[in-house]
């Protein structure tokens, strides 16, 4: 249920799930969102999901131009317009200062006519993990799913900001 006056969302769980929820973080790959939701285009936030996934060591693998598609959700693309998309989505995430230093590079195929595109990497400064610490007050307490109410969120301005990138 959904008390938008009280600003309050109330969710039952099986307590057999109830770890999922509440480590949630420690099982995904952590970044901000306002980060995400302040990038205009659709490519550039996956873009920008990818890099997350390999912060640490500062470099993709090589992703086949079929797993880019798939990625990028635009199998019907040829190579040019889908290069096209790298570059503006890499121009996107450079200029917001989210990655630093983001490149690409692509791979063609050496032994075929016209050398076609085979595949792309992406290279960035290496970025350590963030990791989230509970407040002070809470060391003993394990953080429940429900611990949210006690802060003071807008929900109408997220709704908002996410809403207005889609």
């Amino acid at each position: 249920m959904i008390y938008k006056l009280e600003q309050t969302i109330i969710i039952g769980v099986h307590p057999r799930f109830q770890d999922w929820l509440n480590d949630l973080k420690q099982q995904f790959t952590f970044f901000e969102l306002r980060h995400f939701v302040n990038l205009h285009s659709k490519y550039s936030k996956t873009l920008f999901r990818i890099c997350k996934q390999w912060q640490v060591i500062g470099e993709t693998p090589i992703y086949e131009i079929e797993q880019i598609k798939h990625l990028f959700d635009c199998p019907k693309y040829d190579s040019r317009n889908l290069v096209r998309i790298i570059i503006k989505a890499v121009e996107e995430l450079n200029t917001s200062q989210i990655i630093n230093g983001l490149t690409y590079e692509l791979i063609r195929e050496s032994n075929k006519r016209g050398r076609p595109l085979k595949g792309v990497k992406f290279m960035f400064d290496k970025q350590l993990r963030l990791e989230v610490k509970p407040p002070k007050t809470q060391k003993s307490k394990k953080p429940k799913f429900n611990d949210f109410q006690n802060n003071d969120y807008n929900f109408d301005e997220l709704e908002a900001m996410l809403l207005e990138n889609d």
